[in-house]
């Protein structure tokens, strides 16, 4: 039933590849100066939040990462899963979801007009360094 309410009025707005959830996303402005690092996280990483308040929000999982590193945090979430296989302490459809996240610590070189993003990338437990360079971005 809830999959049915999936990007509709009625239901709730999610991006997938129909794009149909992309106009209703919640979105936030800063100056660019402002950000040091930043994280993209699938829902089932999100998890750590909720259902497992292994993290308060959002925003705590952001400063959880910094900390203490995607590969421990996923290996947590893993482990709270885990320990709720038959998902009834903590409802959802499936023991594990998709648990992807990245984050990226920023630096900014004004005079050259470049951003460069040191990033570190989990992708289904596998951690691969990176170093993404964005020219012209500014």
């Amino acid at each position: 039933h809830n999959r049915n309410l999936r990007n509709r009025p009625s239901g709730y707005w999610i991006f997938d590849p129909s794009g149909l959830g992309i106009p209703h996303a919640r979105h936030k402005e800063w100056p660019a100066s402002h950000i040091k690092s930043v994280s993209l996280m699938t829902d089932g990483f999100a998890q750590l939040a909720e259902p497992f308040a292994i993290a308060n929000d959002p925003a705590d999982i952001h400063a959880q990462i910094q900390t203490h590193g995607l590969l421990t945090l996923s290996n947590l979430l893993f482990s709270a899963q885990q320990a709720d296989a038959d998902c009834l302490s903590y409802p959802r459809f499936k023991t594990m979801d998709d648990t992807s996240a990245i984050w990226a610590l920023v630096e900014y070189f004004v005079n050259t007009k470049s951003v460069w993003f040191f990033t570190n990338v989990l992708v289904s437990s596998n951690l691969i360094k990176l170093k993404i360079v964005i020219a012209d971005f500014l």
